[in-house]
């Protein structure tokens, strides 16, 4: 049980030490610098980011799921087709 909280606690530390270093490597940037000294703008391009991210989501989970379902119907659709014999 330790050991395994242990294995938890050191992916955790590397997947922050990781994200941080992405943050850090964004802020150093020439956007990343003026979206530092613009705080405004830069909580208004985050949540526009985050609420634009919810309807591209959703869009694309449901074509995903609308490409899955009538694939599944024409295989479906197509075998049961062709087993059956009719006799005229």
């Amino acid at each position: 049980r330790k050991k395994e909280e242990s294995e938890k606690r050191s992916r955790r530390r590397r997947f922050l030490s990781f994200t941080l270093y992405q943050v850090a490597k964004v802020m150093n940037t020439r956007v990343g610098r003026y979206l530092s000294s613009h705080p405004f703008l830069a909580l208004t391009v985050m949540l526009f980011s985050a609420m634009a991210a919810l309807p591209v989501g959703l869009f694309l989970l449901f074509a995903l799921v609308t490409i899955i379902m009538s694939t599944a119907g024409f295989f479906f659709f197509e075998c049961k087709c062709t087993h059956v014999t009719t006799d005229l």
